[in-house]
């Protein structure tokens, strides 16, 4: 349904992408964050991709606030 990114950030050949997945499976609504590490060699072809997901809800513990 969504993937769209939220930030990229890019280190000589290593790059930062930040965004958010949500799909609709068997009837069901899911969503979570993500991050993706993603490498590159000297012809900028990727040679590696890492991806990590995290509940879409964050909690800040010294604030008083959530993120959705």
């Amino acid at each position: 349904m969504e993937w769209p990114i939220k930030n990229i950030w890019i280190d000589n050949e290593i790059a930062f992408v930040e965004w958010h997945f949500k799909c609709n499976y068997k009837n069901r609504i899911g969503e979570f964050d993500g991050v993706s590490i993603i490498k590159f060699d000297e012809a900028n072809e990727m040679i590696s991709v890492k991806g990590f997901q995290s509940d879409s809800r964050h909690l800040y513990p010294y604030e008083n606030r959530i993120s959705i």
